[in-house]
């Protein structure tokens, strides 16, 4: 596993995508307590394909012999990702609090560390060790007062377990690649995902389309369109460009951007410590990233004429 620069591009879109799911985890949470985990994962990626098929169809058409070649690896991660993260993280999200998902999910890049050093069978470099401890600090800050509060044991199981699902995610994205346009790839995923639900659905009680609300329509279409298909795309994209023990750091990003987003769209107020908890989150961040490659290099022929 290669730990240089980031390419800017997949900094770009690996600071997209936690921001697009800082929402999925409040709209979640506010479902929570009208629709099934399961459902609510069903109707998410039901609204995202309707959105990703004009897109990708043709994409995955031209290319579906690879796709078929690979048919175990878009298992794998339609099973981690598209079924498996999302329904444990509603299901979970009904028993516990949003900054309680929050702080586990500040724990996954230690579990990607842990994944691909079992993988690699080498320790992970000691950079990426301090810069994840940092962000979780930083998390832990944030979220001390909710920390404080009676928890259920199954909500934090619940979420430790999605948080644990989505670091085999990150890791099956980088280790498994397929020959295929990125879009071409996740509409596959969305498909597969979609159907191994398919079972699970028989055995939960039935979602009644006709109560749901136009509010509630309108949380499922961001959490399907903004926090499903865009966020995930630009995800599948970035990982393998950037690898999964770094783009696991930007998860970090995910409540923070809910909480800055609260000041500037809600009008809440950001205390000192929340300003704190931020900047311990970013310089988490900032260490994880090599920075050579973005740095102008002067050669020494370049100084000699400079100086002349």
């Amino acid at each position: 596993m290669s730990f240089t620069g980031i390419p800017l591009s997949a900094l770009l879109l690996l600071t997209i995508a936690p921001v697009l799911w800082g929402g999925n985890f409040v709209v979640g949470s506010a479902l929570s307590s009208d629709l099934s985990g399961i459902w609510m994962n069903v109707l998410r990626w039901l609204i995202a394909l309707v959105v990703l098929v004009p897109l990708c169809a043709r994409s995955a058409w031209l290319k579906r012999r690879q796709l078929f070649a690979h048919w175990r690896s878009i298992v794998v991660l339609a099973a981690l990702g598209v079924s498996g993260f999302n329904s444990l993280l509603y299901v979970a999200l009904h028993y516990a609090s949003v900054p309680i998902a929050a702080v586990a999910f500040a724990c996954t890049p230690f579990m990607i560390l842990g994944i691909v050093a079992v993988l690699d069978r080498r320790l992970p470099p000691a950079r990426l060790v301090i810069a994840s401890a940092i962000a979780l600090s930083g998390m832990v800050l944030a979220q001390r007062h909710a920390l404080n509060t009676d928890v259920a044991p199954l909500g934090v199981a619940l979420v430790v377990l999605a948080a644990l699902t989505w670091g085999g995610y990150c890791v099956a994205i980088k280790r498994l690649p397929i020959p295929a346009p990125p879009r071409a790839t996740f509409l596959a995923q969305v498909v597969v995902g979609l159907v191994l639900l398919l079972p699970v659905v028989a055995f939960v009680e039935p979602v009644e389309i006709h109560a749901i609300t136009p509010r509630e329509w309108m949380g499922l279409g961001y959490i399907g369109i903004g926090a499903g298909a865009l966020a995930f795309w630009l995800w599948n994209i970035a990982v393998p460009k950037a690898g999964s023990a770094r783009a696991s750091l930007f998860m970090n990003l995910v409540p923070i951007s809910g909480i800055i987003l609260s000041a500037v769209f809600l009008g809440e107020t950001l205390s000192t410590t929340e300003q704190i908890a931020i900047a311990i989150v970013c310089i988490g961040l900032m260490m994880s990233i090599d920075w050579t490659p973005y740095r102008t290099r002067i050669t020494p022929r370049a100084k000699s004429e400079i100086r002349s």
